[in-house]
C-alpha cells in the first residue's frame, strides 16, 4: 500500500516536472514569435542587407569645385594713332559707318590739335603720315560700309580714293574678323577674330586676336609663328623690326605700360614692361603708335611721348 502511494507520488513529481518544462517551452516559443513578428515589422520596407546610418554620423563634406578660367576678351579699339617725330602725330576717334571720321593733328606735342573731316571715310583701323602733308587711311566707305582707302597730299584738304593702295594694302574686314587681307591676298586669322593689325611691310605682320593671343607672320600670312599671350595687352604696334603692346592695369600700375616683343623663330621674345603711364581708359581706349625714335601712348584721357621704348615717359 505504502509502495503504491511512493509510486503515485513520483508519477506526480514527474509529470510536475514535465509540465514546468513544457509551460517553458511554450513561454520560449512564444517569445520567439514575438521577437520575429516585431523584428518583421521593423524591418518593412528596408531593403535587405541595407544598414541604417546613425542619427550623428556626419555628412560627407561637399569637395570644392574650382571656376573655370575666364577668357580675357580684348576690344576692338575705339581709336588710332600714328607718330611722325616727338612733335607732330595725327589721331583719330574712330565712328561706327557711316558716320565720317575727324582727324586731328598736332605739331607742339599734343598741346593743341587741329581738327579736319574726312568725309567719305568711316571706322578707321590704320592711319599712315608721310611727308609733304601727306596722310592716308584705311576703313570703311561712308557709302557701302566696305573696306577702302583714302588719301590726301594736302593735310587733309582734299581726298581721293586709291583701290590699288588698298589692294596693296594689310586691312580687317570688320564684317569678317575671322579672316584678314595682306599684299598677297585674303588669308585665314589664325585666331576666331582679330581686332587689329600691326604692320612692319608687306611680309611681315602682328594681329591682336579678341582672346588676347599675339600672332606673327614673316610671309605675307601664309604661315603664323607661335603665339604671345601678353596679361592686359590693349594695343600693338610696329616699330622696326619688333613689336610693342600696351598693357593696361598690370604690375601694380593703374594705367598702360609699354612691353616690346621681339620676333624670334620660335614666335615672341617679350620685354620687360615699361615706366607707369598714370591713366583710367576702359576697354578699347588705348591707342599706341611708334615714329622717328619716338613711341605715343594715348589711353583714356592721358597722352604721353616715350624716347625710349616707353621706360620712361616726356
Amino acid at each position: 500500500m505504502s509502495s503504491r502511494r511512493s509510486g503515485a507520488r513520483r508519477a506526480r513529481a514527474v509529470w510536475a516536472s514535465l509540465g514546468v518544462g513544457l509551460l517553458a517551452i511554450v513561454v520560449g516559443a512564444l517569445s520567439l514569435v514575438a521577437l520575429t513578428q516585431n523584428r518583421s515589422v521593423a524591418e518593412a520596407g528596408a531593403t535587405p542587407g541595407a544598414v541604417e546610418p546613425s542619427v550623428a554620423q556626419a555628412e560627407p563634406s561637399a569637395v570644392p569645385v574650382e571656376p573655370a578660367p575666364q577668357v580675357a576678351s580684348v576690344a576692338v579699339p575705339n581709336r588710332v594713332i600714328a607718330a611722325v617725330d616727338r612733335d607732330t602725330a595725327v589721331r583719330i576717334s574712330t565712328t561706327g559707318c557711316p558716320a565720317p571720321s575727324m582727324v586731328e593733328v598736332t605739331a607742339d606735342a599734343g598741346a593743341t590739335w587741329e581738327a579736319f573731316e574726312a568725309p567719305a571715310m568711316s571706322a578707321v583701323q590704320r592711319v599712315n603720315v608721310g611727308a609733304d602733308a601727306f596722310v592716308s587711311l584705311i576703313g570703311l566707305s561712308v557709302e557701302g560700309c566696305t573696306p577702302t582707302y583714302e588719301r590726301s597730299f594736302s593735310g587733309g584738304e582734299a581726298w581721293e580714293s586709291a583701290p590699288d593702295e588698298l589692294a596693296a594694302s594689310w586691312f580687317v574686314d570688320p564684317a569678317n574678323r575671322a579672316g584678314l587681307h595682306a599684299p598677297s591676298g585674303d588669308r585665314a586669322a589664325p585666331c576666331g577674330a582679330v581686332v587689329q593689325l600691326a604692320v612692319i611691310d608687306e611680309n611681315s605682320a602682328a594681329v591682336l586676336c579678341d582672346d588676347g593671343a599675339i600672332h606673327a607672320t614673316v610671309d605675307g600670312g601664309v604661315g603664323w609663328l607661335p603665339p604671345a599671350s601678353v596679361p592686359g595687352v590693349s594695343a600693338i604696334t610696329a616699330d622696326g623690326a619688333s613689336y610693342r603692346v600696351a598693357v593696361l592695369n598690370q604690375n601694380g600700375c593703374t594705367g598702360a605700360q609699354i612691353i616690346e616683343l621681339a620676333v624670334t623663330e620660335a614666335g615672341f621674345a617679350p620685354g620687360a614692361p615699361g615706366a607707369c603711364l598714370a591713366a583710367t581708359a576702359a576697354a578699347g581706349d588705348v591707342a599706341l603708335a611708334a615714329g622717328e625714335n619716338v613711341t605715343w601712348l594715348w589711353a583714356g584721357d592721358a597722352l604721353a611721348r616715350s624716347e625710349n621704348g616707353g621706360a620712361t615717359w616726356l
